[in-house]
Formats: C-alpha cells, structure tokens, sequence
C-alpha cells in the first residue's frame, strides 16, 4: 500500500498526523488488557455475555476465557455441592482446579460430585 498520498500531502493536517502517532509510541499496547487473548473487559463482562457451554474444537486456554472463573462461579448464590458439580459438569473445570480454588483436596471434591449427582438421579 502506497502511503505517500497520506503521509506526504503536506499542511497542518499531515504535521498534527506525525505528532498524533509520535505521542503514542511507548505508551500502553492495546492488547495487554486482554484476557485470555481475545477478550476486553473484566472477568464479570466476559462472565455475562458469553454463552454457558464448553466449545469443544477451541484449545482450553481460550475456550475457559469463556466460561466464568471459578471466583465468580462461587459467588454466585447457592449450594457449594451444587455449585461444584456445575463448574465441573457444565464448565468443564478440573476437578482438581476447582479443590485448588476452595482450598480443599481433590477427594473431597470428588465426593461433592458424587453426592450432586446422586442427588439428581
């Protein structure tokens, strides 16, 4: 692309153009908010306009800046057992993440899962 026609027209308009750009250099880079590589906005932003399902052809890394985190997960109002077996059944959290986030071991997580379960049979 020719840049010459812009760039190169001259006048006041080209001058305020060179000093637009130049204050900009070294200051923040538009990406660094962004979470999970694709999203701008909080953690409750993403949590309230994303869909509430796992995308199975994204990699992880992206498809969980989806899904709301486990911080905002637990917030929300409920029972924990319930909450556990959501996070990991319709998120798709790890069980072990989920252990690592409320401080507990696996194991005990992996009750919680089965007593949700049970229930809901």
């Amino acid at each position: 692309m020719d840049s010459r026609p812009v760039c190169g027209a001259g006048g006041a308009g080209s001058r305020a153009l060179r000093t637009f750009v130049a204050e900009g250099r070294g200051g923040p880079r538009p990406w660094e908010p962004l979470t999970e590589q694709i999203y701008l906005g909080s953690e409750e932003f993403v949590a309230q306009h994303q869909s509430n399902r796992v995308i199975r052809d994204i990699p992880r890394r992206q498809s969980q800046a989806l899904l709301p985190t486990l911080r905002v997960l637990f917030q929300r109002n409920g029972e924990q057992t319930r909450l556990i077996h959501m996070a990991h059944r319709q998120y798709g959290y790890r069980l072990a993440e989920i252990a690592g986030h409320l401080d507990v071991h696996a194991a005990t997580v992996s009750c919680r899962m089965k007593q949700a379960e049970q229930a809901c049979v």
